[in-house]
């Protein structure tokens, strides 16, 4: 079995650790890869298809990032007929309703607030899980927060 291949963009190198073990506990075979801004987003996505290899089944994007952030990163990602329908499930610390209603109007699939307790981390994982096993779970779009 393959697994799915998810692609995090996060300039948290604790959060990539935190959600790479979440997916680990799991005990199914992700692949997840990591980015830390929204330019290193939109190169891997560029590079990955210049190169043959195949686009990520989700991205989890970060809003608050260095050069690219998750707003501008998310619209490009909309923008591009090649990744439109990945779906994108923001990932923040942003508790704010303008925030999440920006992002759900560029496009975004979910918008979960960061979880600050491993417990929470192992929802998103499994929310996620859940989601990518079973579409029809979690109707799009939805604004989910933990």
């Amino acid at each position: 079995m393959a697994g799915f291949r998810l692609l995090l963009a996060d300039d948290d190198e604790d959060d990539f650790f935190i959600i790479r073990q979440a997916f680990e506990e799991l005990g199914r075979p992700y692949t997840l890869q990591h980015v830390r801004d929204g330019k290193e987003l939109l190169d891997y996505l560029s590079t990955n298809v210049e190169g043959g290899r195949q686009i990520p089944d989700l991205i989890i994007l970060d809003i608050n990032m260095p050069r690219v952030n998750g707003f501008q990163a998310l619209e490009m990602i909309r923008k591009s007929e090649t990744y439109a329908e990945v779906p994108v499930f923001i990932y923040s610390t942003s508790v704010t309703s303008e925030d999440k209603q920006k992002c759900m109007m560029l496009g975004a699939n979910a918008f979960f607030t960061k979880a600050y307790t491993y417990k929470k981390v192992l929802a998103f994982a499994a929310d996620i899980d859940s989601f990518l096993n079973y579409p029809y779970r979690m109707p799009q779009p939805q604004v989910i927060t933990k």
